[in-house]
Order: structure tokens, then C-alpha cells, then sequence
């Protein structure tokens, strides 16, 4: 906004205004000061808009009409506020450290997810300590945000006041109430308070530094999570909040997708004769409820934390068929970053753009369907509690559950060439390529999947199998049985083998594994 003309008075005279009524009653008039001006209200713009404040002293007003000016030239950091008002940046800057706290309070309960929390702070409190005053200051904060990490007596105690505002930020920064009582952690919050730069010294060469020191020499992932995940939003908060005048993202380079590194390794997949074989053994070394556990992991492309999630009551009979509502995550997080102080979060499924994705049905297979119903009775589709709970009925485990998927793995498939040491998210994979090889539609699958993007889906997965024909739900229940034979056995039967080269179903027909893989490398 530019200001056009400015002046005393009405046409140069003292303005006389009346005052209101006093308590008597009386009422009498007084010389009161008027400026008006005229701003115009964007560049090329022809209208002009009239401002007028009066003021009770001529000294008060002409200093007015000097800042007026001051902020026509943009003189001493003077500008024109929203409303038409000059304003000095100088007067009381915001800095770095106040906008992160404004934003993270804003976030902290309403938009990040508990899980999310953790992360998102710990990659904020480096862009703390990346933005104080002296490069030296910055370089020892980020060593302190390692060694103050752990609070079990073994991290150093701070001896200088840098090292002190390293502990507060470790312990107390970016943490909505939570509050310091210590006078040395206090010392050292104003410390880290007094040498955060202002928002005005975040250039394109300072925003520049930051994206190099998130990303140089990191993965595509790495690069993804700690620059496009965590310091991206909050540079465009700034913009979009009106904090900074301009995108201080704007000139960035945009970070290229991985697509050979998002794609899952095909050879690293187990086929459905593999899987069956890691679901036994789960089954042998800790009971049936954990062979099952894999099975439908694995036939209904479920994330671990999914998998923890499903309750009796998950499933659905519909159209004379079985199957799974999958709506809920169970993540075990840092108890700081819970609101409740719990280490278990139920929370909504994962969306592939960070939207919060409704209920999805996946269809269980028939082979499947019947192990539930076996195992799990007339609480199946009835029953509110948990089914893959621990020995004493808690939630299970993630860092157990993970520790007997890998002795089961090593048991099930020993010196497999290409399948040591796959993790549990594997069993993702292997749905989803389960459902491209039994020819399932591909807007069908993006659905059973919960993913939003099409797109990214297919960029994902296409080539890990070639089959993307349209076939109805009886194609898959025809593939599992083509692996696995029609009958299934007890999910307490250990004694079943599977040859490593072919499987058969009860019409005899036979299928051939390497023809299966051959397929899927092409």
C-alpha cells in the first residue's frame, strides 16, 4: 500500500470537535487535532482509500504524519499494517523461537497425531538451533540436543549457559505446558530467547542453509521427513499467517520422488506358500492366535500397528462373505507426547496425503474366514475387546510382536536367499501384490488398500505384479486356494508341509512358484 497525500486539519484549519456530555450534563467543545490522508490500496490500483484519526495534542499529530511517511518510504523499518496503519517492525520483533512455539501449540492437539508429535519436535528443535545469532552457538545446541537426549543419569550436567538453554530445549522447547521451575534452566530459556533471530533475518540465502543442512548427503526418505515434513509447513505457516511478507519457500528446489526406492523389492516378498510357512511357525512358537495374526496381515495388506488395532467386533459379514473394517492404528509413543500421558494411542488409519481417510472393508478370504470362525467363535463380529493381546490381555507389544516375526522368519525360511531379515511391513506388500496377481480391479484394490492417490498407488506397485485385469472376489479366494490347497488345516496344525516348488489345489491342479516369481520379476 502506498500512501498518496497527508495533512492537518480540514483544509489546513484546526478541526473543533465536541466531546461527549459529562456527568452533569454539561457539554462543551475543545480543539482537538485531525489527520487525514489518503492510502491507496494496491499497486496500479486508481482507488484510494481515506483514513482519519484525531489526536489531542498537534505534537502527537505530526509525529503521526512523520511516521506516515517514515512508512510511505519503508524509512526505520516502518510499513503499512492490514488495516492501513503504520507500523515499526522494530518495535517488537517476532522471533524465530516465539513463531515455533505459536505454531506447535497450534498443531499439538489439533492436527498432529501423538505418534506425529515426537517427530515433528525433534526436527523443530534443530531449526531452533540452527537459528540463533553466532554459528558457533548454533554448531554446540545441536551437539547438546544429542547428549541432553536421556534423562537416566547419564548425560552430562550443563556448566555455561549455552548449555543450559541445550538442556531447557531438550526438556522443555516446543512442548506446550510444559513449564521449567530451575533457575538455571530459566537462565538458559532466556538465553536461547534473547539470540533467536527475528523472522526478518530468514533470507533466501538463511532458508537455503537450513534445506542444505536437512537435506545434503541424506536419502530421498530422510530428506522427505525432516525438510518437506517438518520445516516446509512451518515456513509456509509463516507465509500463510501473515508473519512474513513473502513465500520463503519460493526458489526452493522441490525435492524429486524416489520412485525406485519407494517401490517395494519384489524379490524381498514372500509368496502366499512362504507366508503360510512364517504363519505356522508363529503359530508353533506362540499359539494359533498369532498364525492368524499373520495370515491376515499378509491377505488384507495390514500394517502392524493395523494389525494390533482389529477387535472382534472389526468384522463384518456382508453378501455372505466375510470381512474386516480397518479403521484404527495402535501406536506406542513417547508418554511426553501423549495427552493423557498414555504410551498406547488409538489413532485414525495412515492416508498417503496426510488426510484423515475413512473406514476401509477389505474381504477376507474364504480359507481364512474359516480359521477365524474356529478360533475365535461366537465372538467374532460381536466382542468389543481386542484379539492380538499379550499373555496378561494388554495391547500387544510392537518391539515383541517384531522380535518373534524375525525368529520366525529365520525358522520358517532359513538362508533364503532373498527373504533374511524382511520386517513385518512386508506383510503390506504381500497383500497388495496378492490382489494385483488375483486379478482384482485396480480401483477396487486402491480401495481395500485405503490409499487416496490412484496414482501414487500404481507408481508404487505396478511391475511388482503384472496382473491388473478386472476379475470378481471369487478370483481370490481361487488364488489363495491355488497355493494353499481348498482344505485348510486347524490353526493348530504344525504337521502340514509345503513343497518349495509347486503347490496343489483339491481339483489338482498344479502351480508351478517359479513360474509365480518369473511373473512378477518380468
Amino acid at each position: 500500500m502506498r500512501l498518496d497525500n497527508a495533512w492537518i486539519g480540514n483544509n489546513g484549519k484546526i478541526v473543533t470537535l465536541p466531546r461527549k456530555p459529562g456527568p452533569n450534563g454539561e457539554s462543551r467543545s475543545v480543539k482537538r487535532w485531525q489527520v487525514r490522508w489518503l492510502l491507496n490500496v494496491g499497486p496500479g490500483l486508481p482507488l484510494v482509500e481515506r483514513k482519519t484519526t484525531t489526536f489531542e495534542t498537534k505534537t502527537r499529530a505530526e509525529l503521526f504524519i512523520k511516521e506516515l511517511w517514515k512508512a510511505h518510504y519503508g524509512n526505520d523499518r516502518f510499513h503499512f499494517d492490514d488495516e492501513g496503519w503504520p507500523t515499526n517492525l522494530v518495535a517488537s520483533p517476532t522471533s524465530v523461537l516465539d513463531a515455533l512455539n505459536e505454531y506447535v501449540e497450534s498443531r499439538w492437539s489439533t492436527v498432529w497425531q501423538p505418534n506425529q508429535r515426537t517427530k515433528a519436535r525433534g526436527r523443530l528443535l534443530q531449526l531452533v538451533a540452527l537459528t540463533v545469532r553466532r554459528p558457533g552457538d548454533q554448531a554446540k545446541l545441536l551437539e547438546l540436543l544429542e547428549t541432553q537426549r536421556t534423562d537416566r543419569g547419564k548425560r552430562p550436567t550443563p556448566t555455561s549457559t549455552v548449555e543450559w538453554a541445550g538442556r531447557w530445549l531438550r526438556d522443555y522447547g516446543l512442548r506446550p505446558g510444559a513449564a521449567a521451575t530451575d533457575v538455571q534452566l530459566l537462565a538458559g530459556k532466556k538465553w536461547l530467547e534473547s539470540n533467536s533471530v527475528p523472522l526478518t533475518a530468514l533470507t533466501t540465502n538463511e532458508v537455503t542453509r537450513l534445506r542444505l543442512h536437512f537435506t545434503e548427503g541424506r536419502d530421498y526418505s530422510t530428506q522427505r521427513t525432516y525438510w518437506n515434513g517438518a520445516a516446509v509447513p512451518f515456513l509456509n505457516w509463516l507465509h500463510e499467517t501473515r508473519k512474513v511478507e513473502r513465500s520463503l519457500t519460493l526458489g526452493q528446489p522441490q525435492l524429486r520422488r524416489d520412485m525406485t526406492g519407494e517401490k517395494p523389492d519384489p524379490t524381498r516378498i514372500p509368496n502366499p506358500a512362504e507366508l503360510a510357512s512364517i504363519a505356522q511357525q508363529m503359530g508353533v512358537a506362540h499359539g494359533p492366535k498369532w498364525e492368524l495374526f499373520v495370515r491376515i496381515a499378509g491377505y488384507c495388506a495390514l500394517r502392524i500397528s493395523e494389525a494390533f488395532a482389529i477387535r472382534y467386533d472389526s468384522f463384518v459379514r456382508k453378501d455372505g462373505r466375510l470381512w474386516l473394517v480397518v479403521s484404527a492404528q495402535e501406536h506406542r509413543v513417547v508418554a511426553s507426547s501423549s495427552d493423557d500421558g498414555a504410551t498406547k494411542v488409538r489413532t485414525g488409519t495412515k492416508s498417503t496425503r496426510d488426510r484423515t481417510p475413512a473406514p476401509r472393508m477389505v474381504p477376507i478370504p474364504e480359507g481364512l474366514a474359516t480359521r477365524l470362525e474356529e478360533h475365535c467363535g461366537d465372538r467374532l463380529c460381536h466382542d468389543s475387546a481386542h484379539v492380538f493381546t499379550g499373555p496378561r490381555g494388554a495391547i500387544a507389544n510392537d518391539a515383541t510382536v517384531r522380535g518373534w516375526w524375525h525368529e520366525a522368519v529365520a525358522t520358517a525360511l532359513p538362508n533364503h536367499p532373498t527373504l533374511v531379515g524382511i520386517k513385518p511391513h512386508v506383510l503390506r506388500h504381500a497383500g497388495m501384490t496378492y490382489w494385483f496377481a488375483s486379478k482384482v480391479d485396480e480401483k477396487r484394490i486402491q480401495k481395500w488398500g485405503g490409499w487416496t492417490s490412484l496414482v501414487q498407488m500404481l507408481d508404487t506397485y505396478r511391475g511388482v505384479i503384472d496382473s491388473l485385469e478386472h476379475l470378481n472376489l471369487a478370483g481370490l479366494d481361487q488364488f489363495a486356494q491355488m497355493y494353499e490347497g481348498v482344505e485348510a488345516p486347524s490353526p493348530i496344525d504344525t504337521s502340514r508341509s509345503l513343497t518349495p516348488a509347486v503347490v496343489g489345489d483339491a481339483m489338482g491342479i498344479v502351480i508351478d512358484l517359479n513360474d509365480y516369481r518369473r511373473r512378477r520379476l518380468a
